[in-house]
């Protein structure tokens, strides 16, 4: 359900690329070049949070921004999501312009500071 909304409301504003398998997850962003990744807490089969704090731990993936989908009603795991360290977390279900305007924003300030780093280097 969630794969349907998040990519009915974002496929005409950015690519995406849904993987279901929570295990898969880690090597696949790995191996592309991201720029935000969008992790639900609510899996069935793994902790939500324990899998994007290790795709977070990995240094290639530092810098990719992670907005946490979390359900309307858990203000603790908002909380949490925040409290961890990652970028933003987003209500589910999910309003199309506010999920268009955060995505929007993270996207926007990755690009920005890998323009830095670049000009640094």
């Amino acid at each position: 359900v969630q794969a349907k909304q998040v990519t009915g409301k974002l496929s005409e504003k950015v690519t995406i690329e849904w993987i279901s398998d929570p295990a898969q997850a880690a090597p696949k962003a790995m191996t592309g070049n991201y720029d935000l990744l969008l992790i639900t807490a609510m899996l069935s089969e793994e902790d939500g949070l324990r899998l994007a704090s290790r795709i977070k731990a990995l240094e290639e993936l530092r810098h990719v921004p992670i907005i946490v989908l979390v359900d309307e009603d858990d203000q603790k795991m908002m909380i949490k999501v925040l409290e961890m360290g990652f970028n933003d977390y987003l209500r589910v279900p999910i309003e199309k312009n506010e999920m268009t305007a955060r995505v929007r924003c993270q996207i926007l300030r990755k690009r920005y500071q890998d323009a830095l780093r670049a000009n640094f280097d």
